[in-house]
């Protein structure tokens, strides 16, 4: 029997929305679903594999790639930011409600793995996670690059090492899942693209080579985006900063799940049961 595929994440943020708007009935009334009017179908959540324990907590951690989704200005020109993290959390959340999952976002915009360490106990280790999930990367790329720094990539994977083992000293049990990083097309990217791909490469082998070490999966973005796709849209070459679109942060979180559960498999408690 195959096993049903890992369900789109957009569909499952529709679900939280209308069960959201189901629940919206005045004082001393229960909602009732209206029946779909002729011609329409109901939306239903898709699937999404038990890959959490009851009560578990999962904290998002590492630079602006889903720091948006706590933005902190209110620019109505921004994007609304419902990113990878906010789709897991929702689709989740909705799948089963029943498990009291927590979700946690402490990703700051422009942190390197420097600034990410000088943080890690207060904004990761006190939160008592059971999983970690870490994107982080892009802006010691960014400054290697800028800055003509031919061991940024040594030094990243030095500190790296350093803050994964003080994470698995600080709790055993901790379940991680490394993000390597990413670049779009933009004003910073785009003169110096072939650079950047020979340094996200040696960065994707650097985070490889400590998910084998820490004996935890690794998730590969860069390949997910690809400039011919019909939901990548036209890059202008004076944009400063691009972010991944809606569409292409679904496809981020259905491969964070693919790579989760390939790793992990069915959640087991410490006893030794599902």
């Amino acid at each position: 029997m195959k096993r049903p595929g890992v369900a789109n994440g957009l569909t499952a943020v529709l679900a939280v929305m209308l069960a959201a708007s189901a629940m919206a009935a005045p004082d001393g009334l229960h909602a009732v679903p209206s029946a779909p009017s002729p011609g329409t179908q109901a939306v239903k959540p898709g699937w999404l594999p038990p890959i959490f324990l009851t009560g578990e907590r999962i904290v998002f951690q590492g630079d602006v790639t889903i720091d948006g989704a706590r933005w902190h200005t209110f620019d109505l020109k921004e994007p609304i930011w419902q990113d990878y993290a906010y789709i897991l959390a929702a689709g989740f959340g909705a799948a089963y409600p029943e498990k009291g999952l927590v979700f946690i976002n402490r990703t700051i915009q422009g942190d390197d793995i420097d600034s990410l360490a000088g943080r890690w106990q207060q904004d990761t280790l006190a939160l008592k996670p059971d999983v970690i999930s870490i994107s982080i990367g892009v802006n010691d790329l960014r400054s290697g690059i800028a800055h003509g720094r031919p061991t940024v990539a040594s030094h990243f994977e030095e500190a790296y090492d350093d803050l994964l083992a003080g994470t698995v000293r600080a709790n055993p049990h901790v379940k991680l899942i490394l993000c390597s990083p990413f670049v779009l097309p933009s004003k910073y990217t785009t003169p110096h693209w072939d650079e950047w791909m020979d340094l996200i490469r040696q960065v994707e082998g650097v985070v490889d080579k400590l998910g084998a070490k820490y004996h935890a999966p690794v998730v590969h973005f860069q390949k997910l985006f690809h400039w011919d796709s019909p939901v990548a849209g036209p890059v202008k070459k004076e944009l400063k900063v691009k972010f991944p679109t809606y569409a292409e942060h679904s496809r981020m979180a259905d491969e964070w799940i693919r790579a989760y559960q390939n790793f992990y498999g069915p959640p087991v408690k410490m006893d030794g049961n599902k």
